[in-house]
């Protein structure tokens, strides 16, 4: 880690862990090969851009690190993938500001309060699931959503749902307006809106006629930098059957091959077990998203881990199963395999270091420890 700082975990919640963290497994040279190559172009200018795409749940979607009543409000900016991206701009790149989806939130409200740069949508509504959960709708009615960019930005690309009974969409920045027509066959599409001025005011987006609107997401840069978008597709308490679902172009699993990932996390498992899901169901969904991401990069699989008493969240003889097969998958597949419950010292560490405060969710210090483990295996 470029920093070595390890965002407030001290060396008395390292210790309770127990033994050193696991390495990445199966990081070898033809596995990390789509990852390196990429980042060497981008590097050298051959690229304008690296897309890593992080696949989960609440564990990824940052709860744990928030407040409220389910540990979300302001847990973005604290996530394991916001800390990844951190600290691959200590290494000098430019990082791209985005979103995806409303995180499975349940209101408006609460998406904002999980996301600060996003603010308003008065009004508007969960639509068709897609990356990071049900997009954000609007029709006639409702109010303007904000998205704050981190600096002075000229480029953004709205992700959008189209059908056939789709409306018009006002994107605008400052002075300047565009609007994107969504009424076109069921699809997903990436808008590219192009801004005559550099500034760093927000991005307004508003309903403007037609039918309902629907916007999956949206990365926004400086056309200067070239950059690494860091996309997390996390979605509060969902499971693999919803991340790999396929019945629309704009459902997750093809959205995500629309994405077109350099790099690509899979973290799922944890509501699967809990909500019934066959063990059989989990490993064809997981093998499909790895299958979708190794198209056109690196994919790493994550087992996730659990605290508390057992048999919460699947007794340990269950969950040892499911993790081998995990194990198994990634070394059949050219995946690379991080098990995050080793890595918090199984339920006992994790209960020791308070590294799971909710037995389910990391705190801000754990979240930065796996986004460490992560960085060391994929950027040297």
């Amino acid at each position: 880690m470029a920093s070595g700082n390890m965002g407030g975990a001290s060396l008395k919640m390292l210790a309770a862990i127990g033994a050193a963290p696991p390495t990445v497994l199966n990081a070898t040279a033809d596995n990390t090969a789509a990852w390196r190559s990429m980042l060497a172009k981008l590097k050298g200018g051959a690229a304008d851009v690296v897309r890593v795409a992080c696949v989960g749940d609440s564990k990824t979607a940052g709860a744990g690190a928030g407040t409220g009543s389910q540990r979300m409000d302001g847990a973005f900016p604290k996530s394991w993938p916001s800390q990844f991206a951190a600290m691959m701009a200590t290494d000098g790149f430019s990082i791209r500001d985005s979103w995806f989806g409303t995180a499975g939130m349940q209101s408006m409200a609460a998406m904002t309060a999980y996301d600060p740069r996003r603010s308003g949508f008065t009004g508007w509504g969960g639509g068709e699931v897609s990356l990071g959960g049900p997009c954000v709708a609007a029709g006639t009615g409702t109010g303007v959503g904000n998205f704050q960019p981190s600096r002075a930005i000229d480029r953004a690309s709205i992700f959008l749902r189209t059908s056939t009974g789709g409306g018009q969409i006002k994107i605008a920045k400052g002075a300047e307006t565009f609007t994107i027509n969504t009424a076109l066959a069921e699809g997903f599409i990436r808008s590219e809106v192009v801004f005559a001025t550099k500034s760093a005011d927000p991005i307004l987006y508003s309903y403007a006629s037609g039918g309902f609107v629907s916007v999956a997401g949206t990365v926004a840069w400086d056309s200067a930098l070239p950059g690494i978008e860091v996309a997390n597709f996390s979605i509060y308490g969902t499971t693999s059957v919803v991340q790999a679902g396929v019945s629309k172009p704009a459902s997750p699993l093809n959205a995500l091959g629309s994405y077109a990932p350099h790099l690509g996390f899979i973290k799922l498992g944890t509501n699967d077990i809990n909500t019934g899901v066959t063990m059989a169901a989990w490993e064809a969904n997981i093998r499909a998203l790895i299958a979708k991401v190794k198209l056109t990069g690196t994919a790493v699989l994550i087992w996730p881990s659990i605290g508390g008493a057992s048999p919460a969240y699947g007794a340990d003889a269950t969950r040892l199963q499911w993790r081998s097969t995990a194990l198994r998958i990634a070394l059949q597949m050219g995946a690379l395999f991080l098990d995050e419950e080793a890595l918090l010292g199984g339920r006992a560490g994790a209960n020791a270091s308070g590294a799971l405060p909710d037995n389910v969710h990391a705190a801000t210090w754990a979240q930065l420890w796996e986004a460490a483990t992560h960085y060391r295996a994929l950027r040297f």
